[in-house]
């Protein structure tokens, strides 16, 4: 879901060039051309229980960036990724049971963060620095409760974590007239993902019928069971991290949109709080902050990375 502006810019921009090809397939290779010029490749890392696609570039340590719900890693950090790729070697995988990633395994945050683990292992790197959008969040708190030696730092974007407050998951469902959070994060239509970008997005945008079915051919269509079941088990991980004792302040900062509808700045407060970190909040930015606010979230990462560089 994240990144979505991105999306829809390249998009019509191809609509534009050339109306009568495919609008989805115009768009993806212009993306694919555009990741090459910023020096990005893609690779698909195959294991005997597990696919998992990626794109790396970049020279240096090591920064790992994880997407949310929808969509793909390198679609969601686009206006990350010719920035940090001066400084840092940059990895983006697309998790399991999104983008072309799939998985044998249940599907579950420890599965996501071993599988991460592996692609690592096999790419003979022992450290990164580690950014969660949303749903990655999650996974990075998981990647540092397991392989906590490995993590140099981590910025959570949007992520409760350990503070995910039932009270406002219970408030947010009700607010939008649902039961539960995969009836609205796994949009099974068009119309649904409209829904879904009205509530995630900053600023409303009204896409087309055509472009809007694109999109949900692309990215929401695929893997629906399995997305199910992730979301299905968010709320039993906040006991397991709440558990975990091992939490080093210096390790972390949290970055959130102060308008997002999704997770309420207050949860970026209560988990500041709760890891005892510092805390970057932006205003008229919702969900996706990275990409309502890139310019200043590129700032405050950088800045952040460049402290830890200094410490190490």
């Amino acid at each position: 879901m994240k990144a979505i502006i991105t999306i829809i810019i390249c998009s019509l921009f191809a609509l534009f060039c050339c109306t009568s090809c495919n609008l989805t397939d115009s768009y993806f290779r212009i993306q694919e051309k555009s990741l090459q010029k910023m020096g990005f490749q893609k690779h698909i890392f195959e294991q005997e229980d597990l696919t998992l696609s990626y794109s790396i570039g970049g020279e240096g340590e090591t920064l790992l960036l994880i997407h949310g719900f929808g969509g793909e890693g390198d679609v969601t950090f686009i206006r990350q990724l010719p920035y940090f790729a001066k400084s840092y070697q940059v990895i983006v995988p697309d998790l399991l049971w999104f983008g072309e990633s799939n998985s044998s395994k249940t599907p579950s945050l420890n599965a996501q963060a071993e599988a991460i683990i592996q692609l690592l292992d096999s790419l003979n790197i022992d450290k990164m620095h580690i950014v969660g959008l949303s749903y990655g969040g999650f996974v990075c708190f998981e990647l540092y409760r397991t392989h906590k030696e490995r993590i140099q730092s981590v910025v959570i974007v949007d992520s409760p974590g350990p503070s995910f407050n039932l009270n406002y998951l219970d408030e947010f469902l009700d607010k939008n007239g649902v039961k539960a959070a995969s009836d609205l994060f796994v949009p099974k239509n068009a119309e649904e993902l409209q829904r879904l970008m009205d509530i995630v997005m900053y600023r409303d945008i009204k896409l087309p019928a055509s472009i809007l079915q694109n999109l949900f051919d692309k990215y929401w269509s695929r893997f629906q069971k399995e997305q199910t079941i992730l979301l299905e088990e968010l709320p039993e991980n906040k006991v397991t991290f709440n558990e975990f004792t091992d939490y080093d302040q210096d390790d972390f900062l949290v970055i959130w949109g102060k308008n997002d509808e999704v997770f309420p700045y207050q949860s970026g407060l209560d988990l500041a709080k709760f890891l005892n970190c510092d805390i970057i909040a932006f205003n008229r930015s919702g969900h996706i902050v990275s990409v309502d606010k890139a310019r200043k979230f590129n700032h405050a990462l950088s800045q952040f990375l460049n402290r830890e560089l200094k410490n190490n």
